[in-house]
């Protein structure tokens, strides 16, 4: 992970486990939701930041920040 580019990383990392092609894809499925989306996630990271590299914080803080912009644009973009 440390050699490798965070763009690559992340690229690699947009797969489905169970129920289409891509996370973005998966999350159109999803008809009924009730979500709270507005975690402080950079907090929960930098409390764990001790146990992992510089690197790997990059990295899961950047996915984080595309996943839950992927779940705003496909699940509250047709509320008001």
């Amino acid at each position: 992970m440390e050699s490798e580019d965070i763009e690559d990383l992340l690229f690699d990392c947009d797969y489905a486990k169970c129920f289409d092609t891509s996370n973005r894809r998966q999350l159109n499925l999803v008809d009924y939701y009730e979500l709270n989306i507005n975690i402080d996630y950079e907090f929960v990271v930098n409390k764990y930041s001790k146990y992992l590299s510089p690197k790997r914080i990059e990295f899961i803080l950047e996915l984080l920040k595309q996943r839950i912009e992927e779940v705003r644009k496909c699940c509250f973009q047709n509320q008001k």
